[in-house]
């Protein structure tokens, strides 16, 4: 069985590289996101993020812990939640997706059609501070620390072409049950 995990703060490119990897694999992408639960709007994600903070409320994030689990079981898979490179123990390879805060707000403006930058910056880290933090009260989890991941890409200096191949070599090598054929 192959669990490929991607992380990343806020618009590094984790769906994007999840999506290329799942569509070559022909296997399950699994995207669930905080951002997709509350329709993919970053002022509500920051509003809920500041209140699982604040309140150090746990029992959203285990259900949500537990609705990914289940999603990884008995089959391949490649989920780019943020979280999952820490929560899915049988994952074969671990992804870290860095890219600069200029780079992530600019992808980030695209998306919204925003033509602020300075504010797309601002949004962006707000994201990531606010994630960090409710990682580290509920998990104890240090975003900062790349200690568990196989490999770090930086997707300023890769296409995602090269991103995808990076992380196949990788899970292909370390394919067990070689599922994916020799």
């Amino acid at each position: 069985m192959i669990g490929i995990c991607i992380s990343g703060y806020t618009s590094s490119g984790k769906s994007t590289l999840g999506s290329a990897i799942a569509s070559k694999l022909g296997i399950k992408h699994i995207g669930m996101s905080y951002k997709s639960d509350v329709g993919n709007d970053d002022t509500r994600l920051v509003g809920m993020l500041e209140r699982l903070v604040s309140e150090r409320d746990t029992a959203y994030a285990k259900e949500f812990d537990r609705k990914v689990e289940s999603e990884t079981r008995d089959s391949n898979f490649v989920a780019t939640t943020r979280l999952s490179p820490w929560l899915i123990r049988n994952a074969t390879v671990r992804v870290w997706l860095d890219c600069g805060l200029q780079e992530r707000a600019r992808r980030r403006a695209a998306i919204t059609e925003n033509k602020d930058i300075d504010s797309e910056i601002g949004t962006v880290s707000r994201i990531d501070k606010l994630t960090s933090e409710h990682f580290m009260k509920v998990y104890g989890i240090d975003m900062n620390d790349r200690s568990i991941f196989d490999i770090v890409i930086n997707t300023e200096k890769m296409t995602l072409k090269e991103e995808t191949e990076q992380v196949l070599l990788l899970s292909i090598g370390r394919d067990k049950d070689n599922v994916l054929g020799d």
